[in-house]
């Protein structure tokens, strides 16, 4: 049979532990950084910023949401996400502006970015099972509607 002292003292560390797993229940809400110790260069750029991306699409709501790395639509510029920009959560916008600097900066020259003169504008941004999804623009640039 356990005594007094040591029921209160599992007691305690229980009820401690709880406490530690309530703190940290929203952490993986939380933005992911880029783990990388690598410094970010024109030839890994594409793929660390699709690794970026695609760790930080969770969302509850569409508001959790938000497009980056949007080129101008119509505009037949490379794209350094998918055409119309890539959907990532609202916290981690700040995390991809390195990748899209150095993107937009013209140091990089051709990188194999994906690029479409007839992309329009995106649309639809969404928050579905959790991730942040927005269509590819589906409105032509080149023929009149």
């Amino acid at each position: 049979m356990l005594s007094l002292t040591t029921s209160r003292t599992l007691a305690i560390a229980t009820l401690a532990a709880l406490a530690f797993i309530a703190a940290c229940g929203d952490a993986d809400l939380e933005p992911e950084t880029d783990s990388t110790s690598a410094p970010l260069t024109c030839e890994n750029l594409i793929e660390r910023f699709d690794t970026y991306a695609e760790a930080n699409k969770s969302c509850e709501v569409v508001d959790d949401c938000v497009v980056v790395a949007a080129p101008e639509p119509c505009d037949c510029t490379s794209s350094l996400g998918d055409f119309s920009g890539e959907a990532i959560n609202i916290d981690a916008e700040a995390g991809a502006q390195p990748y899209i600097e150095l993107f937009n900066s013209g140091d990089c020259g051709d990188i194999g970015a994906e690029s479409g003169c007839d992309i329009g504008p995106y649309r639809n941004l969404d928050c579905v099972e959790g991730r942040c999804v927005v269509d590819e623009g589906i409105e032509s640039c080149l023929l009149p509607e």
